[in-house]
């Protein structure tokens, strides 16, 4: 897969999101230690860390090998799936 030989480049000039929009998370699904979510496609993982700081349990699906190497040594609390 490309992805897989550019994730390292590809974090490096990503931006992040707004507080805001992990704001608006936390009120509207009420993420908290009772709370559990799935992200299909983690990337670097820069929406899933804001999530974990709120103590909600966050399952991955993630197929590209890169992704989750990199993802499981940014946040070695989630649960993969591949």
């Amino acid at each position: 897969m490309v992805f897989d030989t550019a994730a390292d480049s590809y974090e490096k000039i990503r931006l992040g999101y707004q507080d805001e929009l992990y704001d608006a998370l936390k009120s509207y699904c009420f993420l908290g230690s009772e709370s559990r979510a799935v992200e299909v496609g983690i990337g670097g993982s820069r929406a899933t860390l804001p999530v974990l700081r709120t103590g909600c349990y966050v399952t991955v699906v993630e197929n590209k090998n890169e992704s989750r190497i990199q993802s499981l040594s940014r946040c070695p609390v989630i649960s993969v799936c591949f």
